[in-house]
C-alpha cells in the first residue's frame, strides 16, 4: 500500500454490516500489501459462512494470476519509459530514441528536419533576418493554395515544405527579389507542416507551421 501501510476505521454500531447491529467497538482494519487485504476479505467469506472454502481457495488463487496480468498491462497503460536516459519520460519526450531531443533540447540556427525542443515546431531556428517580422502566410488553415507575403523583395534560393515527420514534402524555387510566393497543397495530405526559406547566403529562416484541412 502507498506509505506502507492500507487502512480501514469502522466506527462501532455505525450500521457498516447492513443487516444487523455492529460492530459493538471502533475496529480499524489495517493491512501491509494488497494481498493481505484479499485474503481478509476471502476469509471472512468463510468465517461468515457466506462462500465455502472450496470455492474461496480457487478463486484467490485465480485473482493471484489475474492481479499479475492486470498490473502488467497498467504498467503500459500508466508507466512511462525513457528509453534513451534523457531524464524525460515518453509520455513527454517527442522523440524517446534521441536523448539530445527533448523539452530542455536546443535548436540550432542549421535545419536538421527535426523538433529538437519539443515545442511541436520543426527547426524554430536562430538568428531570423530582419524581415521575420513583416511577413504573413495566408489563410491558414489552408484547403488548395497559401500565400507568403514577405512585405519586401526576397532574395533567396527556395521555400521548404516539411511534413510532420520533417521530411521536405515540396520544395518550391523562389522567384528573383520575390515579394511573395503562392504554394499549391492541393495534392498535400491533411496535418501539419513546417515552413522555412533558404537565403541566398544559406541562411535557412523558419516562417512557422501550416495547417492542410
Amino acid at each position: 500500500f502507498p506509505g506502507g501501510m492500507g487502512e480501514f476505521h469502522i466506527t462501532a454500531n455505525s450500521g457498516f454490516l447492513g443487516v444487523e447491529k455492529g460492530p459493538s467497538v471502533d475496529v480499524t482494519l489495517q493491512w501491509a500489501t494488497y494481498r493481505d487485504a484479499s485474503d481478509q476479505t476471502s476469509l471472512s467469506r468463510i468465517w461468515g459462512g457466506i462462500h465455502p472454502p472450496e470455492d474461496d481457495i480457487p478463486g484467490r488463487r485465480i485473482g493471484a494470476k489475474v492481479g499479475i496480468n492486470a498490473f502488467e498491462k497498467a504498467k503500459q497503460l500508466f508507466y512511462f519509459n525513457d528509453a534513451d536516459q534523457d531524464g524525460y519520460p515518453e509520455n513527454v519526450d517527442c522523440n524517446d530514441t534521441n536523448a539530445a531531443i527533448n523539452p530542455n533540447g536546443t535548436e540550432g540556427n542549421l535545419p536538421d528536419g527535426l523538433d529538437n525542443d519539443c515545442n511541436g515546431v520543426i527547426d524554430d531556428f536562430l538568428g531570423v533576418p530582419s524581415f521575420s517580422e513583416s511577413f504573413s502566410i495566408f489563410p491558414n488553415p489552408v484547403r488548395d493554395q497559401m500565400t507568403i507575403r514577405f512585405g519586401q523583395p526576397m532574395s533567396a534560393e527556395a521555400v521548404y515544405m516539411l511534413d510532420q515527420q520533417g521530411r521536405v514534402w515540396q520544395k518550391m524555387k523562389m522567384p528573383t527579389s520575390a515579394e511573395q510566393l503562392v504554394i499549391d497543397f492541393t495534392t498535400a495530405p491533411a496535418g501539419i507542416y513546417g515552413l522555412y526559406v533558404v537565403l541566398e547566403d544559406g541562411r535557412r529562416v523558419w516562417l512557422g507551421k501550416a495547417m492542410k484541412w
